[in-house]
């Protein structure tokens, strides 16, 4: 069961500005043991919520590191115990979604994987024709019918998890081969080689192991199989079979951690032993906050020492050299994908949205701060020296004003719908300006080490980098 352990119900408004044009937020703090702090914005958190250890010890559990604790024994359910007698038991093979691991049915004709020729019968004894996509924690579980609890099958997320973040060894334990599979933080399981079963029979119980999850292949045409997970001598990988074959079970529980959803949808999970303590700050923003680099231009101009980035809890990138996000032009929401130009500001007698509520800069930082117009824009590269660099492994522009005093902009890359190009990341920069140019086009900055200005649509997600007098 999980507790809450944060409630998002303030007496003041989580996001407010006062009367100094002041902007006042409330800040999570997740303090972690290896001195290092993570901080999220109170507005974007869903959820805070922990998981305490179990009252039910009677089935051994082991903590890899991973985002769920595995047993350190297959089920079961015929002993007495409900657990294969020691890490190298093979326990029993059990039919997808049949709780009692009784069943051995299968197609009369015996084929692998056809359910003829009475489909609906046979899959009426696995889960039915229609069972969930997931079955983890259900009735239709077999490890949460028979050992309770929080145990239960592990998702097919949760068996790439332990495939992909452990060290898999070959092993041979009490005469029985398997795998030896330790986790990120030293522990291990061990995995025997129990085979599978076919209809009565028994194969490959020397030298194979299936391994259900408890997701159904969501493939159009596949829904009558689930996913394994199988082992052999030469490798461990997950693959899909029909729910009548009978395999081995490897059960899961929650770890004992603290878990944070933001609104989004992200999830972040620590360890107990992770957190060292949770606090919440008041934290206050205004103009002043957010470094304004003087280059020394004619027109007074002060460039921001760092990106946008409004998923930040200050709405700002932690370095000069770290990317901010990927935005539209004119999407004052920041959030918006779309490749289509009529979901984004048109051409207008303004021609530039900075300082205005389609101002994205302006909207987060406040104040003074806005997108650079072409002019704003126009002057960084006639007015400075712009020299190739590199900080903390990053490429990019240092551009240096006459003053001596300096900003970096980093390559970036960018945003087409929800990919982001990964070939130009580390080669070419780009950066929206605030002025419209034509009914399609805006003005940006755009480089690579032999740097040029461009127009672009508006749909492109590029980086923001504010300016201010």
């Amino acid at each position: 069961m999980k507790t809450k352990i944060l409630t998002l119900v303030l007496a003041v408004s989580l996001f407010s500005l006062n009367s100094m044009g002041e902007t006042k937020r409330y800040v999570l703090h997740i303090n972690k043991t290896d001195n290092t702090v993570e901080k999220y914005d109170t507005e974007d958190i869903e959820s805070l919520e922990s998981n305490p250890a179990p009252d039910d010890q009677r089935f051994e559990a082991v903590d890899l590191g991973l985002s769920v604790e595995w047993a350190t024994a297959n089920l079961d359910v015929h002993r007495s115990t409900k657990v294969a007698k020691g890490p190298e038991g093979q326990g029993g093979h059990y039919g997808w979604g049949d709780p009692t691991g009784n069943m051995t049915v299968q197609p009369d004709n015996a084929s692998w994987t056809p359910y003829e020729p009475d489909r609906a019968k046979c899959l009426s004894y696995y889960g039915g024709e229609n069972p969930p996509k997931d079955i983890c924690g259900t009735d239709l579980d077999i490890a949460r019918v028979h050992w309770g609890g929080e145990w239960r099958l592990p998702s097919r997320a949760e068996q790439d998890e332990l495939r992909e973040k452990c060290t898999w060894t070959k092993e041979t334990l009490n005469g029985v081969t398997g795998y030896r599979v330790t986790g990120p933080n030293g522990n291990s399981i061990f995995l025997p080689a129990a085979g599978f079963r076919f209809a009565s029979s028994n194969f490959g119980g020397d030298y194979l192991s299936y391994y259900w999850s408890g997701t159904l292949n969501p493939n159009p045409g596949y829904s009558d199989y689930a996913y394994y997970l199988e082992t052999s001598p030469d490798y461990y990988e997950w693959l899909s079979a029909a729910r009548y074959i009978g395999q081995s079970v490897r059960a899961v529980r929650d770890a004992h951690n603290t878990i944070l959803t933001l609104k989004s949808g992200e999830k972040h999970v620590y360890r107990i032993d992770e957190i060292k303590s949770i606090t919440i700050e008041e934290f206050t923003t205004d103009e002043d906050y957010y470094e304004a680099v003087d280059l020394g231009l004619p027109s007074g101009t002060k460039w921001a020492a760092v990106n946008l980035d409004i998923d930040q809890y200050d709405y700002a990138a932690p370095a000069p050299e770290v990317l901010g996000g990927y935005y539209g032009w004119g999407d004052p929401t920041g959030r918006n994908h779309s490749e289509n130009e009529d979901d984004y500001p048109r051409y207008d007698s303004e021609k530039s949205i900075s300082g205005t509520d389609l101002d994205l800069v302006h909207i987060y930082w406040g104040g003074a701060w806005h997108l650079p117009s072409m002019e704003e824009c126009e002057e960084l590269r006639n007015e400075c020296t712009w020299t190739w660099d590199t900080v903390n492994g990053k490429p990019g522009y240092r551009v240096t004003g006459k003053n001596g005093n300096s900003i970096f902009l980093p390559t970036s890359g960018w945003r087409i719908g929800e990919k982001i190009d990964q070939s130009y990341v580390n080669t070419h920069g780009y950066y929206w300006s605030g002025t419209n140019v034509t009914s399609f086009y805006v003005y940006e900055i755009a480089f690579s080490q032999k740097y040029q200005w461009y127009y672009n649509y508006r749909y492109n997600g590029y980086q923001m980098r504010g300016v201010r007098k």
